[in-house]
């Protein structure tokens, strides 16, 4: 811990600090600890010491989190790269808060696994799931105005929640009728 402190307090070299991860990567230290560490450290007073307050800060974040290498198409990567440039955060964030915002919640899935334990009736009243006509009439009415270019920052918020619930749904719906057709309730949708 002492390690970690004095890299905070001094930030004078990127390879005290690469030694820094290798020991936070084998687990030399607990997670809470190394964050309470770096937390504890006075500010930076220089770039390069602001450069790498923000590299250690990745180093926790991504000690506290599963490493996952992805090939990002050019185009959707440069995307998230001027997005991020735009609201001063790092890329890794951004890409990081758009894949958890478009997966469902753990509470979710297991929503969706639960649905081979209910009964026939019940999964064949899944198989009909709508959503509800207020909300129905609201999301078509914002996604009209999305598509006017009329939307408040607000009304973004309510479409993308209003999407959300939609898409699980679906989700909900289509997991119902593969279900109705695995117990032979209903018969196959043709392609």
């Amino acid at each position: 811990m002492s390690v970690v402190r004095d890299i905070c307090e001094n930030a004078e070299s990127i390879e005290r600090a690469d030694n820094l991860r290798r020991r936070l990567l084998k687990g030399e230290f607990l997670n809470s600890e190394a964050q309470a560490a770096f937390l504890s450290a006075p500010a930076p007073r220089s770039l390069r010491s602001r450069r790498l307050n923000r590299y250690l800060t990745g180093l926790i974040i991504s000690a506290m989190s599963t490493q996952v290498i992805l090939n990002l198409p050019d185009e959707t990567y440069q995307r998230a790269m001027q997005y991020a440039a735009y609201t001063n955060r790092d890329v890794s964030e951004v890409i990081v808060a758009a894949i958890a915002s478009t997966l469902p919640s753990l509470v979710a899935i297991e929503q969706l696994r639960a649905i081979a334990k209910l009964s026939d009736r019940e999964v064949l009243a899944l198989t009909e799931l709508r959503m509800e006509p207020k909300a129905d009439y609201r999301l078509s009415e914002l996604l009209d105005r999305q598509q006017a270019r009329k939307l408040r920052d607000l009304e973004r918020a309510e479409l993308a929640a209003l999407m959300r619930t939609y898409e699980m749904g679906l989700l909900r719906q289509s997991q119902a009728l593969a279900e109705a057709v695995r117990r032979g309730l209903i018969a196959p949708l043709e392609p």
